[in-house]
């Protein structure tokens, strides 16, 4: 029993111990649970402090998400005017950049365009040259006054041409030659290969400078060409050549006595013409000469006459004194126009460049079209178109105009050098014949010298017989002319 009451002691005791232990668990427990309600407790009121944070940061959110929208609503037209001032700037540029290559273009374009222009005129000189050429036409390449330096300038070409030969300049060996090993009877060979070389290139030349005239010179050109590149072929295998300044010094030789020649040709036509206006000149004065003397004699004849019949007169009575006065007045009229006449006369004689410039055609020698200008001195201008007629032209020259001018040689020079293009003779100035339209003829009369009478048609009357007569025996069968088919214009 007692040790029941001891084991009931011992668990009481047990029990009471563990109550015990568990109370101060609990008590621990609710300690620590009384803390973590504390913590708890705090963190909730951070959390209600965040949580009204986060209400307010809500709040605000929604205010800058109203805001946001709004912005975003707007935005659009300011991302389209700064995408349009981009823009704007960028064309801008572009236009800048497309100025700048324009202006380049342009200058480019304006460079071409003058080389373009310096290239085709070349092309066409270049063209016109070979045209010539194929015509046998040459250009000058020497513009001297006349003959003499034509002369001289030859003369100091062929000096130089023997000055280029004794110098040995005249031909040209590359490398040294030998001849069993010595140089000496190399250099001798070489030397007489060139002199054989160049006695046959100056036999082809002087055959050429001999031969030159107007229609051959280019041929003779490209004939010493040629020569000179057969001859340096021969000299090839011994590396001698002719050398190009001693061929163009030949050339121009060539050159220099064609242009010699003409240039004589030249002066005596001058001569020629020179003389015919002498011859021109001397008639004209002879005409004012006898006009004159012819003036004076009639001066003095009517003179006498008209101082006897005034000395009649006051003698006279009657129907005589009627008869006499009458006479009386026809000779001091005639008196008066021989005066008229002598004065005239003097007048011509003291002005040494009076004439008359004429417009003349000739449809039967030369065409429709076809005008000569030219003037005389002669008092009777007249007798000069006669003579132009002669039996050079198989018909007489019709007269458009017959100008007076107290200065007709520049008349006749303005005239001429206005319808310069219209010349039918370019070479020769001095012939006067113009293929040119009356109308133009007149504009250029107007222009240098006044308003004129002018005559538009000419009669061209044999020519025009002649042609009916042709017509008459064509119609008959009987044709026995070929030439107003065959004239001109």
């Amino acid at each position: 029993m007692a040790a029941l009451f001891g084991l009931l002691a011992f668990l009481l005791a047990v029990m009471l111990g563990l109550a015990l232990a568990y109370c101060f668990h609990t008590k621990g427990e609710i300690h620590s649970t009384q803390q973590d309600m504390m913590r708890v407790k705090h963190k909730a009121q951070v959390a209600l402090a965040r949580y009204q944070g986060i209400a307010d940061l809500e709040k605000y959110k929604a205010e800058l998400e109203g805001k946001l929208r709004n912005t975003r609503s707007i935005l659009p037209k300011f991302e389209t005017l700064a995408e349009m001032e981009r823009h704007k700037n960028q064309l801008s540029e572009t236009i800048s950049k497309l100025d700048q290559k324009n202006a380049q273009l342009e200058e480019s374009i304006a460079s071409q365009e003058s080389t373009l222009s310096q290239l085709a005129a070349r092309t066409e000189a270049v063209e016109e040259a070979m045209e010539m050429q194929s015509f046998g036409f040459y250009r000058p390449k020497y513009g001297f006054e006349d003959s003499e330096s034509y002369a001289n300038q030859l003369s100091t070409i062929r000096d130089e041409q023997k000055a280029i030969v004794k110098s040995g300049e005249a031909t040209n060996c590359e490398g040294e030659w030998t001849v069993d090993g010595d140089p000496a009877k190399g250099r001798k060979l070489v030397g007489e290969q060139a002199k054989l070389m160049l006695r046959a290139f100056n036999g082809e030349c002087d055959a050429a400078v001999a031969k030159v005239k107007y229609n051959n010179v280019n041929h003779l050109e490209t004939r010493i060409n040629r020569s000179f590149d057969a001859i340096n072929k021969l000299g090839k295998a011994k590396k001698l050549t002719i050398t190009r300044e001693y061929l163009n010094h030949k050339l121009q030789e060539l050159y220099l006595v064609y242009e010699h020649r003409e240039k004589i040709q030249q002066e005596r036509e001058e001569q020629r013409e020179i003389k015919e206006r002498m011859r021109e000149e001397a008639k004209a004065l002879k005409e004012i000469e006898k006009a004159k003397k012819e003036a004076e004699q009639e001066e003095t004849a009517k003179t006498q006459l008209l101082e006897k019949a005034r000395e009649d007169l006051a003698k006279s009575q009657g129907n005589q004194t009627d008869r006499l006065k009458t006479i009386v007045d026809k000779l001091e009229k005639e008196l008066k126009d021989a005066l008229q006449r002598k004065a005239k006369a003097i007048a011509r004689a003291q002005l040494t460049r009076s004439g008359h410039v004429y417009v003349l055609s000739n449809v039967g020698s030369f065409g429709e079209g076809v005008y000569k200008i030219g003037m005389t001195r002669r008092l009777d201008p007249m007798e000069r178109v006669k003579e132009l007629g002669d039996a050079s032209v198989p018909f007489q020259y019709d007269v458009h105009a017959m100008i007076y001018s107290e200065n007709a040689p520049a008349l006749e020079n303005s005239l001429h050098k206005h319808l310069a293009l219209t010349r039918i003779n370019m070479v020769n100035l001095r012939r006067e014949f113009f293929r040119t339209t009356l109308d133009e003829i007149r504009d250029a009369i107007k222009k240098n010298f006044g308003e004129i009478t002018f005559a538009t048609v000419p009669r061209a009357e044999e020519y025009r017989r002649s042609l009916a007569i042709y017509q008459g025996s064509s119609g008959s069968g009987n044709k026995t002319s070929r030439w107003p088919i065959d004239t001109p214009g």
